[in-house]
């Protein structure tokens, strides 16, 4: 699938136009689209308590971590809520994308890590648009070393939370579109699918 396929399927999960798992508590959303490339995918923000999870900070994502690092505990936690039923969905798969917009990436960021990590014999890649940055500076980079992260130039989003903070973004960016010196939140809400062929 090229990147411009799994952006539209991201945004198809996020409006409902592909049904989608929900965890009620969390308000968490996730679709497993099955096919010659089988596709998880996370849709973006869409509802009061996914903001407020959006500014919720620092956690280490898993008890017992030989090398310990940070995750942003708002996207972790939403993740965590589902990472059972994901886990027992991918099980067994081949060939499998996790993919994302904004939020979604974010999500989809942390799920490719926890996937290759319980399922290291599986191919799986990931690819992630305008997403957040979701982890601390001392996770390490080669945990993520199959995902391609998508960024406008100028999308606000993508400097979320600050650099200052300890977050950074992992995996290999492809910025899309002219440079821009004032990031403003129209390169998230409408530049991707333009710049994406």
């Amino acid at each position: 699938m090229i990147s411009k396929e799994l952006f539209e399927l991201s945004c198809k999960v996020s409006t409902g136009v592909i049904p989608c798992n929900v965890n009620e508590k969390t308000d968490t959303q996730w679709a497993l689209v099955k096919g010659e490339r089988n596709v998880l995918v996370f849709p973006y923000t869409v509802s009061k308590l996914d903001w407020l999870q959006n500014f919720d900070f620092f956690k280490i994502p898993y008890k017992g971590m030989r090398r310990k690092w940070f995750a942003h505990r708002g996207f972790l936690n939403k993740y965590k809520s589902v990472r059972d039923d994901i886990l027992e969905s991918v099980q067994g798969l081949d060939n499998l994308i996790v993919t994302g917009f904004s939020q979604g990436g974010a999500l989809a960021t942390l799920a490719l890590e926890d996937i290759l990590f319980n399922y290291p014999n599986i191919t799986v890649y990931g690819a992630s648009f305008g997403a957040p940055r979701s982890v601390g500076w001392l996770a390490p980079q080669k945990r993520w070393h199959n995902l391609i992260r998508y960024e406008v130039n100028g999308d606000p989003v993508t400097m979320l939370p600050p650099f200052i903070f300890g977050y950074k973004h992992v995996g290999h960016t492809v910025l899309l579109g002219a440079k821009r010196v004032i990031p403003l939140i129209k390169y998230h809400t409408e530049n991707y699918s333009k710049e994406l062929k």
